[in-house]
Parts: structure tokens; C-alpha cells; sequence
């Protein structure tokens, strides 16, 4: 499923350099009690291109008009 994140630059201290997975950071802020997360019962949509923010305008009217 995809998802976004709002990810705090204090999670990136002493980070491995390079590649490497997400949950060894995930599973350190768990580990400290830091780790939170909301699930979004709405739609979300990107808006990085002319199109896209046309498409996320027409759904905004459509919930809006039911």
C-alpha cells in the first residue's frame, strides 16, 4: 500500500551512511517510545504536475457535491 511520511530530521541521527532500510530507524524510535503513526481514512492525492492538481480539484468538488 502506498503511504506518505512526515518524518522528523532527529530520526536520521547517526544514521547509517548509504543505503539502508527504514526500519532499522523505525525499530530504534519503537524502541524509545517515538515511533507514531496515523492511518488517513480520506483520500489522498499528489499534486506535483498540472495534471494532477486538475484530477485532485474535480474529486474535491465531486465529495463535495456527494
Amino acid at each position: 500500500m502506498p503511504g506518505a511520511a512526515i518524518l522528523s530530521p532527529a530520526l536520521f541521527v547517526g544514521a547509517p551512511t548509504g543505503e539502508f532500510r527504514l526500519t532499522q530507524l523505525f525499530d530504534r524510535a519503537a524502541a524509545a517510545g517515538r515511533l507514531h503513526g496515523l492511518r488517513l481514512e480520506g483520500l489522498w492525492m499528489h499534486v506535483g504536475t498540472p495534471e494532477a492538481i486538475t484530477e485532485a480539484e474535480q474529486a474535491i468538488v465531486r465529495a463535495s457535491t456527494g
